[in-house]
């Protein structure tokens, strides 16, 4: 609220208007019955009704100003909340954003930001001005009559009790609500990223029928919650026609024995029959209150996570590199009988380039992601150039690496904005030059609109070629002084596979690069090979001398196929 604190004090102010001309309403009506009507004098009972219209207008104008501003507000709020949670999940470590269902989260910046924002607009915004005009009206009941607004407070004090009681049940059935439906969007994010694989298998029907299942799921749960939501208006309504009830009686009585004017029990009669309409609206608003705090209580969930220090003042920038690797004893565990690296040793120079082999599972993967620091060791160092990474801010580090991934992500934007992704301000010259040694500016001329072609979600206009080769044009455009290749050919056809691995080999020169591979053709060129297995390094030589040793060479080929 606090970046848009103008507009919530415009509608604070308007809402302080509303309730004010709201307070003369029953004074308007003691003067039209008490004071006019019985003197029967028209031209001031016309009067008398061109001022109720103007105040009728000005209700109009006010309550306009407020409505218009409280929906501005909750979208300004929501739309904030949205961009908050993104940045923080963005910014949660590689290790911990597994364990969040990527359905979920989505769920949460879409359909539990829509909540936050109702919750803005119909709750604590319709909250807020129903409750001045109420608090207004029972002020001016206790000026006309002390007694008979002490009766109505009790009569009407069982209301608060059943909001409190509701709400609390409102929210632990909206947050079921809210995860259920978070398992629906998990599931079609799911289902739309292996559409191939259930079409293939012709598991169209059981998959049809488990979304189903999950659906009635969260249609039952909204069921549920919406049930209360709606039992407890008509709570508060059955308990306003008892009280009006009580009070009609007690106020003829009072009447009869002359215990109250006829011109306060017009006007407190009046006050009681406005009081309990806010008072309904008290009540509904609260029900989406609890939705929201079942909201937030989800966004804490992702707001407690911790999140990468990406630019830690703490920390120096790391220097410009020339590209010296050194992993000292270095130890890492996913946890208790989970997997393990353990004492990596090994070294690069500047300009060389390393191969890591091995078999799925042996911890290649892990290796490149302790480099890029997505995962910190638990012992051991990791140096460039001398200098520990742990001890530098991590954005200086993963600006100067390069990383062409085995599967490249590509957005549905324009060829050219995916080519400069990473490097917003690259030029024409540059993004063509970076082309051109990756072989892009084959397939980019071809395409109908060029460069400025869109190429669909994730690239699904473009073969696996054609995005691997745009992930490795990435890589020229940024020229690094360390460059990583984590299976880079591993899903291409000889024909694409021949024209990366020259791209490849024009783009690892003069740079320190490691090459995680399975096929020989892509380690060969390699100065030397790291052979993983199991988490750890079993052989580190180059390609000749692992040819040289028989039992080497059998293990080299069974990990990269020739």
């Amino acid at each position: 609220m606090r970046q848009n604190r103008l507009e919530f004090i415009l509608i604070l102010i308007f809402m302080g208007l509303t309730s004010g001309v709201i307070m003369l309403a029953p004074y308007w009506v003691k003067v039209l019955i008490n004071e006019i009507m019985l003197k029967k004098d028209f031209a001031l009972l016309f009067k008398h009704l061109l001022w109720g219209l103007v105040l009728f207008l000005a209700i109009l104008f006010f309550e306009f100003e407020r409505e218009l501003r409280k929906f501005r507000l909750g979208n300004a709020v929501e739309a904030a909340v949205r961009v908050r949670l993104f940045r923080k999940i963005i910014r949660v470590p590689l290790d911990i954003l597994p364990e969040q269902r990527t359905g979920d989260l989505i769920s949460r910046i879409s359909n539990d930001v829509q909540i936050f924002g109702d919750g803005i607009r119909l709750g604590l915004l319709t909250l807020i001005p129903n409750l001045l005009i109420a608090l207004g009206l029972m002020v001016m009941m206790v000026w006309y009559s002390l007694p008979l607004s002490i009766i109505t407070i009790i009569l009407i004090s069982p209301m608060a009790w059943a909001v409190q009681y509701f709400v609390g049940r409102i929210r632990l059935k909206a947050r079921i609500a809210q995860e259920k439906m978070g398992l629906v969007n998990n599931m079609v994010e799911e289902s739309l990223r292996g559409i191939k694989e259930i079409k293939c298998y012709g598991r169209e029907e059981g998959v049809g029928e488990r979304f189903l299942e999950l659906s009635n799921r969260a249609l039952k749960a909204h069921n549920q919650q919406d049930k209360l939501r709606a039992i407890n208006p008509a709570i508060i309504s059955c308990q306003t026609f008892i009280t009006i009830g009580i009070l009609i009686l007690i106020c003829s009585w009072m009447l009869m024995r002359g215990l109250l004017p006829v011109e306060n029990l017009t006007a407190f009669v009046t006050c009681l029959l406005l009081v309990f309409t806010p008072i309904t609206r008290i009540s509904g608003s609260f029900g989406f209150i609890g939705k929201t705090f079942a909201a937030m209580d989800r966004f804490d969930e992702i707001f407690d996570l911790p999140a990468e220090t990406l630019k830690n003042e703490k920390f120096p920038d790391l220097p410009e590199i020339r590209g010296h690797i050194h992993f000292e004893n270095v130890f890492f565990s996913y946890g208790r009988n989970g997997f393990q690296l353990v004492d990596i040793n090994f070294e690069a120079a500047p300009g060389e380039t390393l191969a890591i082999v091995g078999p799925s599972g042996a911890g290649k993967t892990t290796l490149i992601n302790l480099l890029l620091r997505f995962l910190d060791p638990i012992s051991g160092k990791i140096r460039i150039d001398g200098w520990d990474i742990h001890g530098h801010r991590i954005d200086s580090l993963r600006k100067q690496i390069g990383f062409v991934p085995q599967e490249p992500v590509l957005f549905d934007a324009s060829l050219r904005e995916n080519l400069s992704f990473v490097k917003g301000n690259a030029t024409e010259d540059e993004i063509r030059t970076a082309t051109s040694a990756a072989h892009v500016d084959q397939f980019a001329d071809r395409l109908p609109e060029g460069y400025d072609t869109q190429i669909g979600q994730y690239g699904s206009r473009l073969s696996v070629g054609q995005r691997q080769r745009i992930a490795i044009a990435r890589a020229f455009l940024l020229n690094p002084r360390l460059l990583i290749l984590d299976e880079p050919t591993s899903a291409l056809d000889p024909e694409s596979e021949h024209l990366i691995n020259d791209s490849l080999q024009s783009l690892w020169q003069g740079r320190t690069t490691i090459i995680v591979a399975h096929r020989m053709s892509t380690i060969k060129n390699a100065d030397r090979i790291l052979v993983l297995d199991n988490g750890c390094i079993i052989q580190n030589d180059t390609h000749q001398n692992l040819l040289k040793e028989k039992g080497l060479y059998h293990t080299l080929h069974t990990y990269a196929a020739v």
